[in-house]
């Protein structure tokens, strides 16, 4: 039985899936596939660590910068921490990476969903039929794991692995 709190999550998670297939609908990623489809992987792994919150923010982490979705409306109809997270994960027109890449993991929450978009956007299965910058995807997850080190457990869902320095 979900408490209280797990129920609200989970009307959000479920809001952000509403909303993200609506402004996703009909939109392709440079493989050809749903673009949505990188977003609900996100959702998924944080989903299967029952993090719902970063599960909510992952679903929407591209709705910004890859569809006509306002900021207003995320404003409007999401807490302030889902909100200041998607707009840190949104990259503004013209903002050099490294830059962009410093605002994003300035939010704790942003900063992680970054880490494991990153991990998405190097997967050969994914990347099929394009050629990702791999140079700036893995000097973007060194830089990240480098600065900002007090996330390397919640880093490491992906892996399973542990910090043995903790």
């Amino acid at each position: 039985m979900l408490n209280d709190l797990s129920q609200k999550e989970l009307t959000l998670f479920t809001q952000a899936l509403s909303d993200a297939d609506r402004a996703f609908f009909g939109k392709t990623d440079k493989s050809g596939r749903p673009a949505i489809m990188h977003s609900l992987r996100l959702a998924r792994l944080f989903w299967n660590q029952d993090n719902y919150l970063l599960a909510t923010i992952a679903v929407l982490h591209d709705i910004l910068e890859d569809t006509d979705y306002s900021r207003k409306d995320l404003i409007t109809y999401y807490p302030e921490d889902i909100a200041n997270a998607v707009i840190a994960l949104t990259r503004n027109e013209g903002e050099i990476y490294r830059d962009y890449l410093s605002r994003c993991c300035e939010n704790p929450l942003a900063c992680i969903v970054k880490y494991y978009d990153i991990q998405d956007n190097l997967d050969p299965v994914r990347c099929a039929g394009w050629m990702p910058p791999y140079s700036r995807y893995n000097k973007s997850l060194d830089f990240i794991l480098e600065n900002y080190p007090q996330y390397y457990d919640v880093y490491n869902i992906y892996t399973g692995q542990k910090n043995e320095e903790n």
